[in-house]
């Protein structure tokens, strides 16, 4: 069965579990980007929900805008968001050159194709290039996680 998938796939069974981890943490990543918000707009839970229709660019802009406006976070504390805030939209966009992707072959031995239908360029990507990404996207979803926190801490410190 296992080989008949890397037939379909061009994938290893670790190349697909990179792939799964990839769609993992880049939904930890639009979750807690959708939390950042409630956290900055100090809203609870409840008013938070239309929030979680955007879309992970939709939900950085939105942040980043409320970073902006904030008058409770100080300037280091505002570059730090938009530091992670960038690391996030360039890290979703190359989640969605894969996960958006049909997997191909490619001349070169070890690597698959991911030609993309919605006008992203094709890329090869090795399965170490996949764990990358995922490991990638784990790193910073918990940074936005830590966001959170940092802006907790500064509406605390306002009051």
């Amino acid at each position: 069965m296992a080989e008949s998938m890397v037939k379909t796939t061009q994938l290893t069974p670790e190349g697909e579990a990179a792939v799964g981890r990839i769609a993992i943490w880049a939904a930890m990543a639009e979750r807690n980007l959708v939390d950042l918000i409630r956290f900055l707009e100090g809203a609870d839970s409840a008013a938070n929900k239309k929030n979680a229709t955007l879309s992970g660019s939709e939900a950085v802009k939105k942040n980043r805008k409320l970073v902006r406006d904030s008058a409770v976070l100080l300037p280091d504390e505002r570059n730090e968001v938009y530091r992670v805030l960038d690391e996030v939209r360039k890290l979703l966009q190359e989640r969605n050159a894969v996960i958006h992707a049909m997997v191909g072959t490619s001349a070169r031995a070890g690597v698959a194709t991911f030609r993309s239908p919605r006008g992203n360029p094709d890329r090869t990507l090795t399965v170490d290039d996949l764990a990358q990404l995922a490991g990638r996207l784990n790193e910073f979803a918990w940074q936005l996680f830590d966001c959170q926190i940092l802006v907790a801490r500064a509406h605390g410190r306002s009051r």
